[in-house]
């Protein structure tokens, strides 16, 4: 019992879980590492899109409605942190989501993609997304793409 045969599987065994252990140290090492080198570009990223939004979009609440307005831009570069920040500012009580465009000089698919969430927020809650007072190049993007036949667009 205990013989040279099993004491040399011991053996074997102990260093085999040993290296294991190395190569996942130095594995879980190496992600750590290139997480570390990450999250400032993320926070970065999170940074500007958060200033493009604070620099201009205002939001108020008025009873069932929120109303957002001061967008001069809806695109790749602030579209998710527009969404996250409306969708934050929505209540349960706001049904309405209004969304002056009087400003907005620009749109892309992603803005679309954006007002298209915040469209289906409103509508999950038994409300409406309005967008009011688009100028000639954003009711042209909608148009083209057919989006102002599922927003409501009111122009004065």
């Amino acid at each position: 019992m205990g013989g040279p045969s099993q004491k040399f599987r011991h053996q074997r065994l102990t260093n085999y879980l040993l290296r294991t252990r190395q190569i996942i140290g130095r594995a879980i090492s190496s992600i750590f590492s290139c997480l570390r080198r990450l999250v400032p570009v993320v926070e970065s990223a999170f940074v500007c899109a958060n200033v493009l939004l604070e620099n201009r979009m205002r939001m108020q609440i008025q009873g069932d409605t929120l109303r957002i307005s001061g967008l001069k831009e809806l695109g790749a570069a602030n579209a998710n942190a527009f969404r996250d920040e409306a969708r934050v500012a929505m209540t349960e009580a706001q049904r309405i989501v209004e969304i002056d465009l009087s400003e907005t000089t620009f749109i892309d698919s992603c803005g679309l993609g954006a007002l298209i969430a915040l469209h289906k927020t409103a509508c999950g809650r038994k409300g409406v997304l309005r967008l009011l007072n688009p100028p000639p190049p954003v009711q042209q993007i909608l148009e083209l793409t057919r989006m102002h036949r599922i927003f409501e667009i009111v122009k004065s």
